[in-house]
């Protein structure tokens, strides 16, 4: 949810929003806001039995050592992680990866980790199209531009 659409919502119900993340392969929210966190336009700390943790996109240009905030693919490890997808052995092995005997889920979501530890979500992995001179573009901002 945009910084702009929450705090319109807030505004006109008076409403504090939770704004979380998370996704049917996690069962649930990975992360979400206190119910005492007024700021908008991120996702929350991680929720209790969740790690995450960021990955580099090389060819998206994100990178856990950006500065002033580190960017990346948003990686989860937990227990109620689901154990791939339901007769779908490529796409189960290009979201689940096991390291050092742990069960990882690659979300295709870029995320930023915030000085505060929140995460805020800034890209779609998934949603890039690259073109033939090797940049990528992100097609849900071009639609938004086109809108």
């Amino acid at each position: 949810v945009s910084i702009e659409t929450e705090r319109l919502i807030s505004l006109i119900f008076d409403v504090y929003l939770i704004q979380g993340y998370g996704g049917t392969e996690v069962c649930g929210a990975s992360h979400a806001r206190d119910a005492y966190d007024l700021t908008f336009g991120n996702t929350g700390p991680p929720v209790s039995g969740f790690r995450v943790r960021l990955v580099d996109w090389a060819d998206g240009g994100y990178s856990v050592r950006d500065r002033p905030n580190p960017r990346g693919e948003i990686v989860m490890n937990g227990g109620s992680i689901v154990s791939g997808y339901f007769m779908m052995e490529t796409e189960t092995n290009d979201a689940f990866r096991y390291e050092n005997g742990e069960k990882w889920y690659y979300s295709g979501d870029i995320g930023e980790i915030e000085s505060t530890g929140r995460f805020k979500i800034i890209d779609r992995r998934k949603d890039l199209l690259k073109l033939q001179n090797g940049e990528y573009y992100s097609l849900g901002k071009v639609e938004a531009a086109l809108k």
